[in-house]
């Protein structure tokens, strides 16, 4: 008896010190640390194993240390001495880490999936890609060429363009691309400390099968989950467009913050949504309705093109990408959007659904509509003829599909009229609800304007699913907002007074904004005065805005209420 308590005994003590012994490697993302040194703090044990600089890239520290039993914490040692440890427990594992960034406490956060309310359009046939990946947020490291870092931010107007280095950094994924292009991108949030960038990877270069990359800068909405969310139902609408997702950027050591991560509907964009990527491809020209974009009859082509020093204005449209036949491009043409134009001008118009669906694809433009809608678009084709693009799909003989983008203005956060302006019962009563607007004299058809009533009722029936997602993701990014919010943005030298003030003059007067409204956006934006949490959660009385989830509850309790009238 004695002997077999001894052998139990001594196999547990076999078995604590295999556990205690079992070593993995250990994996940090961190910046800026050329005078620093990285360690791993494994159950406490006061002297932490020290990491080394990854051959991958200098911005990981990875090392072999044994694996915890209640849990480890990385910290930053200078001199032999630690002077700063994250202030968490992570939980421990028997396996490798992923790359794990230093002061964030969670890697996978689980996010619940919005539905699919409707089947993707026929056209899409998109790559499988890892470009988003729900529950996660990537690191893109840009460095080298600070002197044009400097002139880049020094007048945001000049559409300054430039090399740097970039290193993408996932959980478990890492790759660095040499001398890509970046430039300030968007129009709003060049008047703002937080800009916008457009990255182009160059040709032969791609980040999980995209070339051209636009990283958002998120300033406009203090909940960061606006934009976020309209993409997730652009997708769940069925509709073409790019993904959404976040990421950490920093630019040579420099944090500049979390920013969202979309697709530039350029190619390779168009061969990856709608020829699952591959180049052997006759394609349309994708056209970008820009400004004062209403599809109303073009009558002078040169009126299109943006003259050459303005630095705000906008071509009314523009060819983002001209046709071709593998990869042999045509020479620009405003043919086919003419043609569209002056489809779209007939009176009577026409009833049939085949002459309709031989120009553009019925569905594309019906949910992209009732998805304006249903979101409270401030900024798009029904209140300011504005972000979208037209798609002529070759392989349906030119048939143009509807691509909405930018929907960051949504949910209750806009700049042109007061925000509760966008809760209405009725979709006829939504502001700048013109039927007289080309696009929308599709709805003198009836079939198509009973389809669009339906696709309204059926995404303000599953309203309560979006609440979830909006805790979880509130939750994911909540860490990298405080951080986001404790930076000194001092890069970026914003526009003389005067030039702000002609551009603000142009703004309010072609836009045709409330100048209340649209000094309230300002203020808020310039002076980051609402806070993460009411932002989500809270009763926000101002005219730009309203909380995320107040204004999601009364829009939909209004379209309810009127259902049930009915």
């Amino acid at each position: 008896m004695k002997i077999i308590k001894f052998l139990i005994i001594w196999t547990a003590i076999i078995a604590t010190a295999q556990v205690i012994c079992h070593n993995i490697t250990y994996s940090v993302v961190v910046h800026d640390m050329k005078n620093a040194d990285m360690g791993v703090i494994i159950d406490e044990i006061p002297t932490p194993f020290m990491l080394g600089v990854s051959e991958e890239t200098p911005y990981i520290f990875t090392g072999v240390a044994p694996s915890a039993l209640k849990g480890y914490r990385y910290t930053k040692i200078n001199s032999s001495k630690i002077y700063d440890t994250e202030t968490f427990s992570r939980f421990p594992t028997k396996e490798n880490t992923l790359n794990e960034f230093y002061g964030r406490s969670t890697n996978i956060h689980p996010i619940p999936a919005y539905p699919q309310l409707f089947e993707p359009l026929a056209s899409i046939h998109r790559i499988n890609t890892d470009i988003h990946q729900d529950g996660q947020i990537p690191t893109f490291f840009l460095y080298g060429n600070e002197a044009g870092v400097r002139e880049m931010h020094s007048n945001v107007f000049l559409k300054t363009k430039i090399e740097l280095n970039l290193t993408y950094i996932g959980l478990n994924y890492v790759q660095s691309i040499v001398r890509i292009n970046i430039k300030l991108a968007g129009r709003s949030t060049k008047m703002t400390p937080k800009g916008s960038y457009k990255i182009n990877l160059g040709k032969g270069n791609e980040l999980f099968g995209f070339q051209k990359i636009k990283l958002r800068s998120l300033v406009t909405d203090p909940s960061y989950l606006r934009e976020k969310l309209s993409n997730d139902l652009i997708k769940s609408f069925g509709l073409a467009g790019s993904g959404f997702s976040y990421a950490r950027v920093f630019i040579n050591d420099k944090p500049y913050g979390l920013f969202g991560v979309q697709e530039d509907l350029e190619n390779p964009w168009i061969v990856n949504e709608f020829n699952d990527g591959s180049q052997d491809y006759t394609q349309g020209t994708l056209y970008a309705g820009n400004h004062n974009a209403s599809l109303s009859p073009i009558t002078d082509i040169a009126s299109l093109d943006i003259k050459e020093g303005d630095v705000f204005h906008q071509p009314q449209y523009q060819i983002k990408e001209v046709s071709s036949r593998n990869g042999e491009k045509a020479p620009s043409d405003f043919q086919q959007l003419i043609s569209l134009t002056e489809f779209l001008a007939m009176t009577p118009i026409p009833k049939s659904i085949s002459a309709w669906n031989q120009k553009i694809d019925i569905d594309s433009v019906l949910r992209s509509l009732a998805l304006e809608v249903i979101v409270g678009n401030n900024d798009g084709y029904i209140a300011s003829q504005t972000n979208y693009f037209l798609f002529s799909n070759l392989k349906q003989s030119g048939q143009f599909i509807f691509i909405p983008s930018d929907m960051d203005f949504t949910f209750g956060s806009g700049f042109k009229r007061y925000c509760n302006d966008t809760i209405q019962g009725k979709y006829e009563n939504f502001p700048y609800f013109d039927v007289t607007l080309p696009l929308l004299r599709i709805l003198e058809v009836p079939d198509f304007k009973l389809t669009f009533g339906e696709l309204i009722k059926k995404a303000v029936s599953n309203v309560n699913i979006i609440y979830s997602r909006i805790d979880a993701l509130a939750e994911m990014i909540k860490e990298d907002v405080i951080w986001d919010q404790s930076i000194t943005r001092d890069y970026i030298i914003l526009p003389n007074i005067n030039t702000v003030n002609s551009s603000l003059t142009f703004i309010v007067e072609n836009e045709h904004m409330d100048p209340v409204v649209f000094s309230d956006y300002l203020g808020r934006v310039l002076h980051n005065n609402i806070s993460f949490e009411e932002a989500i959660n809270g009763t926000i009385k101002r005219p730009s805005i309203m909380g995320l989830k107040q204004w999601i509850t009364a829009s939909a309790d209004a379209y309810l209420k009127d259902q049930l009238l009915r």
